[in-house]
């Protein structure tokens, strides 16, 4: 959402899912000479690094995330997670409570 919202967020496609493949992506696909590492989970993380004192040079954020992250339920479907079917109505509950709880 992000990053339909701010022209200046891009995503970076990770296929292989694992991080030092993402690293490297992220890091190559970077515009600026700086490059941040934040959890991308926290707003006070995100926002850190524009608080650094500007040495003139531009700043990239390079945001970890997790696709599961406060959902135990996705992480059950893990790594399948480009949809998700549950196999029962309680399966359904489960998630939509999950939902709610965040």
């Amino acid at each position: 959402r992000l990053a339909a919202a701010d022209p200046r967020v891009r995503t970076v496609p990770n296929p292989s899912g694992k991080t030092p493949n993402a690293l490297n992506a992220a890091i190559g696909a970077a515009r600026h000479p700086i490059v941040a590492r934040v959890d991308g989970h926290d707003p006070a993380a995100l926002a850190a690094p524009a608080a650094e004192p500007a040495d003139g040079r531009p700043l990239a954020v390079l945001c970890d995330t997790d696709p599961c992250h406060e959902l135990q339920l996705l992480r059950e479907h893990a790594p399948k997670l480009h949809y998700l079917r549950f196999k029962t109505p309680d399966e359904r509950e489960a998630f939509r409570r999950a939902l709610e709880a965040m």
